[in-house]
């Protein structure tokens, strides 16, 4: 079991917190980080995805911190995961 101060800090969007419910290892979640970022504008994608509920047990267990975001700020996500989806490195091998 990894210490508090060996857990990693992470920004997530939808798509590894929906798989790790689907695949029933939300444990894993909890083993590897001590804090999970996720925007406010998610949490429609967790609703329809049936997650909703265990995303705010998540919350309330202070892993998971809901920021919402201004206009500015998620237009410069936008381009970040865009620079990130074209880099080379992010292609399959």
């Amino acid at each position: 079991m990894l210490l508090q101060e060996q857990k990693l800090i992470c920004v997530a969007n939808t798509g590894p917190l929906i798989s790790a419910f689907q695949c029933g290892r939300v444990d894993l979640l909890e083993l590897y980080f001590s804090a999970i970022h996720v925007p406010s504008s998610c949490w429609m994608e967790y609703e329809r995805h049936g997650i909703a509920e265990g995303m705010q047990q998540l919350v309330e267990e202070d892993l998971v911190i809901v920021h919402i975001l201004t206009e500015a700020e998620l237009e410069a996500a936008r381009r970040i995961a865009e620079a990130i989806a074209s880099s080379p490195m992010s292609r399959g091998l």
